[in-house]
């Protein structure tokens, strides 16, 4: 029986629509942590930016999409946070091309500029469209950069990417990037927990619905796309369930006889 559960948070647990996590999918988590399985939170978002999740009790937390793995209990268990240098050079590309850089840190948001895209994206998220606008540069000296949020087309992405070949992204939104360090993924954070709890990969589920959860998706023994994810990660999955607002997790839970 499977003993360990991924989830994502936005489109996955959360919905875009209500900014809510549905009933459903709220008691059936803590119906598979009242039979002893692990349930993980495996986000793009940060400490600082994580939801209201009231009522909800998890057993750890694959953040910045595998950058800044924490227990429940905060004890860090993996961190590789963005070199200063490869900060310097984004900052460089983004005046260059036109587009805000933003870090991700135990601070919250700091952005190099804010634009509309950024605005957009941020209330998407629930979250403050005015995030703290600082040089990144002088901020990283005092706070590690978790993980960089690009505000640029995937045009751009596609290009600029090849001059940051020690980096890899990831994209759930059609306005931005994530980029982390290369071999830095939900699946990457997925093996920091399994080794810390002893559980094989084979009894292992995940749920996503982004870009940033293809990895994820692949590298557990089931891995699970909600019904209105994006391609990658529908043709990545064992089983496409409903959407989020669908009951899309408690149906993939039943399908499987976990619950």
């Amino acid at each position: 029986m499977y003993e360990i559960f991924f989830f994502d948070i936005d489109g996955t647990l959360r919905s875009f629509e209500t900014q809510e996590v549905p009933a459903s999918a709220r008691e059936a988590l803590a119906r598979l942590r009242e039979r002893g399985a692990k349930v993980i939170i495996a986000t793009g978002r940060d400490r600082r930016s994580l939801p209201p999740l009231e009522g909800m009790t998890f057993d750890g937390y694959v953040l910045v999409n595998g950058g800044h793995c924490l227990t429940a209990e905060g004890e860090v268990l993996a961190e590789r946070p963005i070199p200063g240098e490869i900060l310097d050079r984004m900052v460089r590309v983004g005046r260059r091309e036109g587009f805000p850089v933003a870090m991700l840190t135990d601070e919250g948001m700091i952005a190099s500029g804010v634009n509309d895209g950024m605005r957009a994206f941020l209330e998407a998220l629930g979250m403050p469209t005015d995030p703290a606008v600082a040089d990144l540069r002088e901020a990283a000296r005092r706070t590690p950069c978790r993980q960089l949020c690009v505000f640029m087309s995937p045009e751009q992405e596609e290009r600029i990417m090849r001059e940051f070949p020690e980096c890899m992204s990831s994209r759930w939104s059609p306005l931005m990037a994530d980029v982390n360090m290369r071999g830095v993924t939900k699946a990457s954070g997925m093996d920091v927990f399994l080794s810390h709890y002893g559980i094989d990969r084979s009894r292992s589920m995940a749920f996503g619905d982004g870009g940033n959860d293809v990895e994820m998706i692949r590298h557990a023994a089931v891995g699970v796309a909600l019904g209105d994810a994006v391609d990658a990660a529908r043709e990545a999955a064992d089983y496409v369930t409903a959407s989020v607002d669908d009951d899309g997790v408690l149906q993939a839970l039943q399908h499987y006889g976990v619950l």
